[in-house]
């Protein structure tokens, strides 16, 4: 919908529920036939898509749209080119909550100032954390990944033991990250607990 003649404000409606609105900029006031081709148009393209894939395919799903509503082309082309920008809301709410970094400081593996201080960076680093569980989205039942197994190095001297969860329509994924000689059955016990008391709490 047109909010001022240099701005057009999107409004996002996810499956969860969660309603999302960005503002795009536009060089000229769009018409409100042309807003309603645009938005036709991109329910038909990207409605049942999840963000991540909406993400990576953008140029794909849109590039070969063509439109008779005036400057319809170029909002369309707008928003092709500002999709990173504008689903970036989407990427900072991929989040990571993290327990006390405590328990980990005190192993022997992290006894050294500089082992300490790789760990301390590493909970600082969110997004690689958000990566790595990521990409482990697609198993069921607990996953358990040692040293290299994660493909990336900082994260060689960990296990990572996670487990997938559902509450309605919302996914995420609940682990424990320790020292590769962790107890492993007593771990794996608890985070798939942790998993199914998550998933039974579908409302």
């Amino acid at each position: 919908m047109p909010v001022s003649s240099e701005k057009v404000l999107l409004v996002f409606t996810i499956e969860s529920g969660v309603v999302r609105t960005v503002y795009v900029d536009v060089t000229t006031r769009v018409p409100r036939e042309t807003l309603h081709a645009v938005s036709q148009a991109l329910n038909e393209r990207l409605a049942g898509s999840t963000i991540s894939e909406i993400q990576t395919t953008l140029r794909e799903r849109l590039g070969d749209l063509r439109f008779d509503s005036e400057g319809a082309d170029e909002l369309m082309n707008i928003f092709v080119h500002s999709g990173p920008d504008i689903f970036d809301w989407a990427r900072r709410e991929r989040d990571v909550h993290l327990g006390s970094t405590s328990a980990l400081a005190e192993q022997p593996e992290f006894t050294t100032s500089e082992r300490l201080r790789q760990l301390l960076l590493l909970t600082e680093r969110r997004e690689l954390l958000a990566t790595v569980l990521g990409d482990r989205g697609g198993s069921d039942g607990p996953h358990v990944t040692i040293g290299t197994e994660h493909g990336q190095p900082e994260l060689e001297d960990l296990t990572i033991v996670t487990a997938n969860y559902s509450v309605g329509s919302l996914q995420g994924t609940v682990g424990v990250i320790g020292p590769t000689r962790m107890p492993y059955e007593k771990v794996v016990s608890i985070v798939d607990w942790t998993s199914a008391l998550l998933t039974r709490l579908t409302p």
